[in-house]
């Protein structure tokens, strides 16, 4: 019998899987991208909300993580939107404009760990797509 443990662990491998999976679109010349990066995402949100009935039935389970108020509340969602805006930018072509997203929001001086993320995503385009 499955335990609820086990399914939980299968549960967050599959999600870290599609997780990188999403990252690896970009790399790729499967289009729309935008699209399919959206369907991983859809995928990855019902995966939680199995993973979040898991942890009502065994608190136990819950990553600690989970437990604590987000550290920059409302700052990951703004950070999505930038996300999404240099995405669509990126799917057009305008992979200038999409640096440029990045750097604006970086601009606004959001946390040293978005910052940080907005710097890889800036470095990436310069080196994978050559701008």
């Amino acid at each position: 019998m499955t335990t609820l443990k086990n399914l939980d662990d299968l549960l967050t491998a599959c999600s870290k899987i599609l997780d990188e999976a999403a990252t690896k679109i970009g790399n790729t010349d499967l289009e729309p991208k935008k699209k399919y990066i959206q369907n991983i995402g859809h995928a990855l949100t019902l995966i939680f909300e199995i993973q979040k009935e898991i942890y009502k039935l065994d608190p136990s389970l819950e990553p600690n993580y989970l437990k604590q108020p987000p550290p920059y509340p409302g700052e990951g969602r703004r950070f999505g939107d930038v996300i999404i805006e240099a995405a669509d930018y990126e799917e057009a072509g305008d992979f200038r404009k999409a640096i440029a997203a990045y750097q604006a929001y970086i601009a606004e001086r959001p946390p040293d760990f978005f910052v940080n993320m907005a710097k890889r995503q800036i470095e990436r385009i310069k080196k994978e797509l050559g701008v």
